[in-house]
Formats: structure tokens, C-alpha cells, sequence
């Protein structure tokens, strides 16, 4: 990590962002503006320091807990790919708990066992399983693989409906900072520049 040292409320945007990891959220728990947290947040999150602290305590949740993103991924593949005739005989009957291969067990959510009485008036079991949520471990690895392209498209026009001109942002953003002291100091301490 690098030597600079982060200014306090940076370092509390990156503990309270890894509560939730809301930048907008986090920004506003650090004690940035609630206008502004959302701008704020992204910003924060471009900053070379803030990455590197965000990464350092990353890491050490990760060894300290001993969960990685593997592991996790194996769990959800669990559930995704379970075959639940695994967990039957070839009789149709329901194997033993511990006949179960670990694999299927370890996605299933629940087991429940009730005694019921059949029409013919004989007594016998009915077993019910709950699997996990397989769509939502599906969705979960293919998140995580990039499957899915959670982009929000916008357009924006400038003058006359044509491109944006940045030049002319810049200029604007300038101007009114030049004019209104006031917001380019808070702008400059919420941004910790």
C-alpha cells in the first residue's frame, strides 16, 4: 500500500463502505454531503488510495474468516447444478440423511418428515425437500462471471440536441466556481483534495 496517508474522512468512507459497499451510502455515513454522497462516492472509489485500502481490508476479512470468493462460488455451484434424484434410491424412496452425497446435502434448505395416513387407511411417510434457490445461484455466478451486463444506458444532449461539448461543462463548472467561493471549498473538503 502506498505511503501517503488518507485524510480521516476517506478512511471512513472506507470502513463504512465495506459495510454495504454503497459508495453513496457510505459517503453519507462518512459524513459527506447527502447532495452530493452519490458524485462524492464514485470519486472516492476512482482514488488510488482508497482502492489500495479498500483491497487491504478485503484481504484481510478474507484471511481472517478464511471465506474466499472460491469457496463462495463452489457453495452457489452447489446449488445450481444439484441433481435431486441424488438424493432418492432407485426405488423412488428417499436415501438416509447420511446417504445423501454431501454435494446435494449441502444444497438442499430443508428436509421436513410427516407420518400420514393413506387413502386405502395404511400409515406411511411423506418426505418433503426444499432445495436452495437454484435461479438465484445461477444468477449469483453468472454475476460474477460477467454473464450479465448490468449497464444503465442514457443519452444526453447538449446544445441544439448535439453531442455534449465537455469543453463548454468545463468552462461552466469553472465559472461557477470561480463565482460562488463558498461551494468550491466544500467541494474541495468533501472530495479531500
Amino acid at each position: 500500500m502506498s505511503k501517503r496517508k488518507m485524510p480521516p474522512k476517506q478512511q471512513k468512507f472506507v470502513k463504512e463502505y465495506l459495510v454495504d459497499l454503497n459508495a453513496k451510502q457510505a459517503a453519507i455515513r462518512a459524513g459527506y454531503s447527502k447532495k452530493t454522497a452519490e458524485v462524492i462516492g464514485w470519486q472516492l472509489l476512482k482514488k488510488t488510495l482508497v482502492q489500495e485500502a479498500i483491497q487491504a481490508a478485503r484481504d484481510r476479512i478474507e484471511k481472517k474468516t478464511d471465506i474466499t470468493i472460491e469457496k463462495c462460488l463452489k457453495e452457489y455451484a452447489k446449488i445450481a447444478f444439484l441433481n435431486i434424484k441424488e438424493a432418492f434410491n432407485d426405488d423412488g424412496t428417499i436415501k438416509g440423511i447420511h446417504e445423501i452425497p454431501d454435494n446435494v446435502a449441502e444444497a438442499i434448505a430443508g428436509l421436513e418428515t410427516s407420518n400420514i395416513k393413506t387413502d386405502d387407511g395404511k400409515f406411511g411417510t411423506l418426505h418433503k425437500i426444499k432445495i436452495s434457490d437454484k435461479k438465484g445461484a445461477l444468477d449469483s455466478i453468472m454475476r460474477h462471471l460477467g454473464g450479465f451486463e448490468d449497464k444503465i444506458k442514457c443519452e444526453h444532449t447538449g446544445k441544439g440536441g448535439g453531442p455534449i461539448q465537455i469543453t463548454e461543462q468545463r468552462e461552466a463548472i469553472e465559472e461557477r466556481l470561480k463565482n460562488d467561493p463558498e461551494l468550491a471549498k466544500r467541494l474541495k473538503d468533501a472530495i479531500g483534495g
